[in-house]
Formats: C-alpha cells, structure tokens, sequence
C-alpha cells in the first residue's frame, strides 16, 4: 500500500512537471539522468515563432478575466498542435511563443521540417472557430490573427541559467531568423526561410521567392509563404529549388 501510494504520488508530481517542461526533460529528470541533458551542444533543428497579431489592441476593451479565458483557451488548442506534432514548446510569452523540433529528442531533417510545417497550418486551421466561438461567447469584435516565422539550421541548443534556475531552449542565427521572419510576416500567414523550403518541396506549396533584408544580417535572405499541403493543390507551380 505505501509503495502504491509512493508510485501515485510520483504520477500526479509528473503530471504538474511535464505542464512547464518538455516531456523528455522531465523523464529523464524523473529518472536520475540529468546528466543526460547537455548544458549545450550544436543541434540542426527547425524553429517556429508565432504571435497574435496586435492582440493588445483588439481585446483592450474586455475585462481582464475574460482576456485571461481567451488566452488560455488559445493557448491550449495550440498546445495540443504542438503534442501531436512532436514539437518542444521552448518559451511562452503572452500570445507569442516558440517551439523547436530536433531536440531534445534527435529527429532527422526532413522529419522535423515537415512536423513543424503541418503544426503551423494546424494551428491556422483551429484559428477561424476560435474566433467564432469567442464572437459568441464573449464578445470578440475583431477575429484574431496569428503570424508564424519558420527556419532552419544549426544551433546551440541545452540548458543555460544558474545554479537555482535552468531554461532549455535553444540559441543562435538561425532563431533569430526565424524571429524576424515573424515580425515581418502578414496576419495569418507563414514566412519561411530558404533552407526549410528545400526539404519540404515535395510535400507543400510555397509563395514565389522573396528577397527580405533581416535585420542583424548583413546580406537579403530568401524566404517565401506557406500556402498549403502540396495534396491540397491540383496544379502546382514548380516548388523553390526545383528546374
């Protein structure tokens, strides 16, 4: 009876955990291998950032509670994006947020490309009938609209802070990018840098390339917009890096 009561209580202490860290931290925390989470190593993985555009402005006149509820209703159908894409939710800032996959769990390239891409058009998907339900429920005027930077490449990624407090998350150019191409992108749309198109050009649709100046970067990149699963598109213009 005592060692049940022992396995319940580390149950219900994993289940509040893995609500503020990445399941595979906490398993490995769970289970004695902290050692097993590098302080920092270099990683490829593929990053998104996305935000509620002017999301201040558009819910100003609501009482703070019901903004609280919007938020977090937002923030749980997009967190269930995230799980059922095997992304690592990295931060949560308001409405903003970053996810990453490739870490920590290792995920080859292509793999980690096309999750990310199929959990941003997820997540857009869910946006229209939350927007509606809001209307109805609480008084929403203007719907909201998300806006998404995807990119890849290699980064430092581990465990970085103090004795006391550690964040996991991940560091470098490349994120930065991908931050960028978020401010930069139009209202519910996905801006995506060149290296992540290469390895989804098969398997979804992309604008005509643009040159964008990113700031911090001394020469334009080339990015383009998500616009669908290539199985969603009947007549398919020739994909980014192909002849």
């Amino acid at each position: 009876e005592h060692r049940v009561q022992e396995q319940t209580q580390e149950l219900l202490r994993s289940e509040q955990v893995t609500r503020y860290l990445p399941q595979p931290l906490v398993d490995a925390l769970l289970e004695g291998k902290a050692t097993a989470i590098p302080a920092a190593e270099r990683r490829w993985v593929t990053v998104l950032f996305s935000d509620i555009k002017a999301f201040t402005a558009n819910t100003e006149y609501l009482e703070p509670e019901v903004v609280t509820r919007l938020l977090n209703e937002y923030l749980e159908q997009m967190h269930h994006c995230i799980a059922q894409s095997g992304g690592t939710l990295g931060l949560v800032a308001g409405d903003g947020m970053m996810v990453f996959f490739g870490a920590p769990s290792k995920m080859d390239r292509k793999t980690q490309v096309g999750s990310c891409l199929e959990m941003a058009l997820a997540m857009q998907d869910r946006l229209p009938g939350l927007n509606e339900r809001w209307s109805r429920a609480l008084g929403l005027e203007q719907p909201l609209r998300i806006r998404m930077g995807i990119n890849s490449g290699f980064v430092t990624v581990g465990s970085y802070g103090s004795k006391k407090r550690l964040t996991y998350t991940i560091i470098g150019t490349q994120v930065n990018i991908a931050a960028r191409l978020e401010k930069l992108v139009e209202p519910g749309r996905v801006l995506v840098g060149h290296p992540t198109t290469v390895l989804a050009q098969d398997d979804f649709q992309f604008s005509e390339p643009m040159e964008l100046q990113i700031k911090g970067i001394s020469h334009p990149l080339r990015c383009y917009n998500l616009e669908c699963r290539a199985s969603q598109q009947e007549n398919r213009v020739t994909p980014p890096g192909k002849k």
